[in-house]
Formats: structure tokens, sequence, C-alpha cells
């Protein structure tokens, strides 16, 4: 018999660890060349969009100076005075106080039998305070109207006061209330 002989180094072949190295090796590069690939696409890419912007604002540049140079000064004056009066009749309309909407919403909160011979009204900040003189046949229809007017959305605090029979036996009042300025302002209508 032979004796074993015993050996510290492994006994792999040599070229089957390159093998492995090298493999790894080309797992790297391929993706490597992948990103680099794919950063000159996208390099290319900004710089074709860049180019495309450049010329987008040259053409607008062109267009502009096409434009100021038909324009003339008398015609912008003109421009300019048309829109200080279009910004005039603006504000105007904006303050423009329209009592129509008002009245409708009036004659749909106000009872058959009651009429109303007298209307002012006084702007306060936010609105106006509406004052109406009035007539019923009896005390309990200027209390049914009352009630209408305090359910009512439009109809603000309103007071009925004043409050006297005349000759025919009537009852006369005065009633009061504040209506907010979107129910009078033209603009809300």
């Amino acid at each position: 018999m032979t004796p074993a002989t015993t050996s510290f180094i492994p006994k792999q072949s040599g070229p089957e660890k390159r093998k492995r190295r090298t493999s790894g090796l080309r797992f790297l590069v391929v993706i490597g060349g992948i990103v680099f690939i794919g950063s000159l696409a996208a390099a290319g890419g900004v710089y074709g969009y860049e180019q495309f912007l450049k010329n987008q604002i040259e053409q607008m540049r062109a267009s502009l100076e096409h434009n100021q140079s038909t324009l003339s000064t008398k015609d912008i004056g003109e421009w300019k005075r048309l829109d200080d009066r279009i910004m005039t009749l603006e504000d105007i309309l904006g303050r423009h106080v329209a009592f129509s909407y008002f009245f409708d919403i009036l004659g749909d909160a106000t009872l058959q039998n009651v009429r109303f011979s007298n209307f002012g009204y006084e702007f306060s900040e936010g609105g106006a305070i509406i004052t109406l003189s009035g007539e019923s046949p009896d005390y309990s229809t200027v209390d049914s109207q009352s009630d209408i007017f305090g359910r009512h959305e439009v109809i603000q605090d309103p007071i009925f006061a004043d409050l006297s029979l005349d000759d025919k036996g009537n009852v006369s009042f005065s009633a009061t209330f504040f209506v907010d300025e979107n129910v009078i302002s033209y603009d809300a209508q």
C-alpha cells in the first residue's frame, strides 16, 4: 500500500475558477453598457428638447417683433383708452343699485290683502335699510305679514310699528328691515 498523500491545495482545476470570475465580470460589463447607452439616449433627448425649446422661443420672438412693428403708438393709445372706459363701466355697474330683484321678492312675500303705499331706503354698511308704509284690513293680517317677513331669508330683522286705525277701519303700519347688498346690487341680477 502506498501512503495517502494529503494536500492543502484544492483539487479544482484553475480554468473553472476563472470561468466563475469572468461570468460575474461579464454581467457587470453588460449592466454598465446598458446604463451607458441609457445615459447617452437621455442626454440626446435632453439636447433635442433644448433645441426644440430654443426654436420655439426664436419663433415667438420673431412673431412678437412682427406684431410690435405693425402696431403704432396711436393704436396702442386707442386700446388703452378703450380699456380705461371698460374698467370705469365695470366699476359703475358694480356699484349700481337695482331694486327690481328685491321688488319681486317683496311681491312674493306680501299677503294679498296688504298694500304698501310708501317705499324708502337708506344705504348702510353691507346693504340697505328699507322702510315701508302699509295698510291692511285688520291687526291679524299685520301679524301674519310680520311672521312672513320674519321667516324670509332675504328680509332681515323686520320691525313693524306705528299701528293705527284709519277712518275706514283699516290698519296702517310701518315696517323697517335690512336687505343685504347682494339682493340690491346690479351685479347680483
